[in-house]
Formats: C-alpha cells, structure tokens, sequence
C-alpha cells in the first residue's frame, strides 16, 4: 500500500503513468532482493493496482470526517490543483 500511496500522492499524474511499472518493478525487485520471497511480479502489480484506490478512499473518508476550519481551508488547493502536488497554499488576502 505505501508504494501506491506514495505514488499516487507524489507524481503528476502523467508522469506517473510515465514510469510508474519502472517504479514498481524496481520496488518489487528490492523487496526480493532484501529477502521478501513467494511474491512474484504479477501479484506484486496487481496488490499496487488495487490499493491505488487506497489514497481515493483516504481523502475522500478523511473529509468526510473533519471539521471544517479556516486553517484547513488554507491548506486545500481551492482553485488549482497543482499546488496540492507542489506543496504549496494559497496567498493570504
């Protein structure tokens, strides 16, 4: 789950598509290489394609159950998606 997580959550999501199989197959050759064993590559795709929805539910769950607040505002990116990926809020007006 933390690959797809991270994944989802930290590349634009044409980039991703770009590489995210190279990524995977590196990540999945690092956890063989590191000792994991009984996890071959189409298992490892298929368990990454599946909690890729993991990061969907997380947001959409974690709004669901907060408070709105005027700091939490600050933090979403209301008009421009990008700043969400870039890390960055909106100006104070």
């Amino acid at each position: 789950m933390d690959v797809a997580y991270f994944l989802s959550a930290g590349l634009d999501p044409s980039e991703r598509r770009q590489h995210e199989a190279d990524l995977v197959h590196f990540y999945h050759a690092e956890l063989t290489r590191r000792g994991v064993r009984n996890y071959d590559w189409d298992h490892c795709w298929h368990e990454y394609r599946r909690q890729t929805f993991h990061g969907i539910l997380m947001g959409v769950f974690s709004a669901l159950s907060v408070e709105r607040t005027e700091r939490g505002d600050c933090a979403l990116p209301e008009d421009d998606p990008r700043r969400l990926r870039a890390g960055t809020r909106p100006p104070k007006l």
